[in-house]
């Protein structure tokens, strides 16, 4: 009996913990999939087209995925008509690009592999903030 009210003095003491906050810790939410809690994005300025979209997709992407290819072999089996050669390229194929390049799904781009995983954060960060310009 005795180890019961220490096990119920523990819980207790648990619960009383477990509403508290770090006032300092990363704002966060839930992932509607998993219900795991995620830290949310901060969209700050430095989550730019200049500063993040146009470095990664002219490094990884316009390799292939530029309208100034023929279709064959120069774009390496991308499709015809899918170019990021600008901002409002990208913006317009943004579900698609989520799709393949950040969830990795049904296969990833590029195919002959890329980009670090904290490039693939850091676009993904920019796709979530709304893309800005």
């Amino acid at each position: 009996m005795h180890c019961r009210l220490d096990l119920k003095v523990l819980l207790a003491t648990l619960v009383l913990f477990a509403g508290c906050k770090d006032k300092d810790a990363e704002p966060q939410d839930l992932d509607e999939d998993t219900g795991e809690t995620v830290a949310t994005v901060d969209c700050e300025d430095t989550h730019t087209w200049t500063t993040v979209g146009a470095p990664f997709f002219y490094t990884w992407c316009t390799p292939c995925h530029t309208s100034t290819l023929e279709d064959g072999e120069d774009r390496a089996g991308a499709t015809t008509g899918v170019d990021f050669d600008d901002y409002d390229d990208v913006v317009a194929w943004a579900s698609r690009i989520e799709a393949r390049a950040i969830d990795l799904s049904p296969s990833p781009m590029p195919p002959s592999g890329g980009p670090s995983d904290e490039e693939l954060a850091r676009v993904a960060e920019w796709i979530e903030c709304g893309l800005p310009e």
